[in-house]
């Protein structure tokens, strides 16, 4: 009887959460992002699948704020060309409404992830990039070359980040791993 109503609690539970994060409406300006994101990347062949929404602690992992504010919630999407998966998207806010967008691509070279980062950054900052040149870099595949040089640099061992601050606002940094083939992309914004 009493694994009975232990097995009846925890159903309950279940039940109450996941009624709890479907009755839970996001902000729609964060996941309007990711639909405008969907059509630019579908412009380009590349297919964003629908979005998968986390409010619980796994929002942190997807969405990580280098501001130190954390995500109330966090949206997963992933990439696909040619049948095959490239990476993924994932947006959300924090509590003060801070945006951020994290991208990441794998395994890849600088212009695989140029392509899927420049899409990023058109849609969700501005298309200033060459106008601008932030950083001194005429182009994001310029930017993403020499952070590829300078971690080859170190045998491609240490994990490298670049980071460009105030680019129409917003931070954006870049992050290449271990091995020079995962590159991550973290743009946030007020």
């Amino acid at each position: 009887m009493a694994r009975r109503i232990a097995a009846v609690a925890l159903v309950t539970a279940g039940a109450l959460a996941a009624l709890a994060v479907a009755a839970w409406d996001p902000p729609e300006p964060e996941l309007a992002r990711l639909d405008g994101l969907r059509s630019a990347f579908g412009d380009a062949g590349i297919r964003m699948t629908g979005h998968t929404l986390f409010t619980d602690v796994t929002r942190l992992e997807y969405c990580p704020n280098p501001g130190g504010e954390q995500a109330r919630y966090c949206a997963t999407t992933a990439l696909v060309r040619s049948g095959s998966s490239i990476g993924n998207v994932n947006a959300g806010a924090g509590a003060s409404g801070r945006m951020i967008t994290v991208g990441v691509v794998e395994p890849a070279g600088p212009a695989e992830a140029a392509e899927v980062f420049k899409i990023m950054i058109e849609e969700l900052v501005c298309r200033c990039w060459e106008a601008e040149s932030p950083g001194g870099f005429a182009s994001i595949l310029g930017w993403l070359e020499d952070a590829a040089s300078r971690s080859a640099e170190h045998g491609g061992q240490i994990p490298l980040n670049s980071e460009i601050s105030g680019l129409a606002g917003a931070d954006i940094l870049l992050e290449v791993g271990r091995g020079g083939d995962r590159w991550g992309l973290v743009i946030t914004q007020p």
